[in-house]
């Protein structure tokens, strides 16, 4: 999850970096890349937040957790459009345009990269929390898929 999101950061990273000499067809394979990376951070984001509970509040915890994500999402969108505003200077035309582009992907580079550090922090947490339970309580280890 971490490793997946440590991607998303650089890649966005190096989209705000680009100047606008750089060769258009650079950004398709940044983008492809990032998809696979966000789809490895999301989905164990989910088991992640889920586990901090009981089992028998799985369900509430299930449906905390996607509000919350419906709440990051329409953040994810919203602050750095607000931030592409400012960059821009409310104009969608010319230099202003790459400008605030910029400040929009610098804006979401740096919102992933804290949502990873809270992420590496609360797994860490977890990490603990579970090497204290003794190992008679653990639960088995899921079956093995491969074969």
């Amino acid at each position: 999850m971490v490793a997946g999101m440590a991607v998303t950061v650089g890649a966005l990273a190096v989209l705000a970096a680009l100047d606008s000499s750089a060769p258009v067809w650079l950004v398709v394979p940044i983008g492809a890349l990032m998809g696979p990376a966000m789809a490895a951070a999301i989905v164990p984001s989910t088991s992640l937040a889920v586990a901090q509970f009981p089992p028998e509040e799985a369900g509430t915890a299930s449906g905390v957790f996607n509000s919350l994500r419906q709440l990051g999402s329409a953040l994810g969108v919203a602050v750095p459009a607000a931030a592409y505003d400012v960059a821009a200077g409310g104009s969608f035309a010319g230099a202003a345009v790459f400008d605030g582009t910029r400040v929009a992907l610098a804006v979401s580079a740096v919102s992933a990269g804290l949502a990873a550090v809270g992420a590496a922090r609360l797994m860490a947490r977890h990490e603990r929390a579970a090497a204290t339970v003794p190992a008679a309580q653990r639960p088995a280890p899921a079956p093995s898929r491969s074969g």
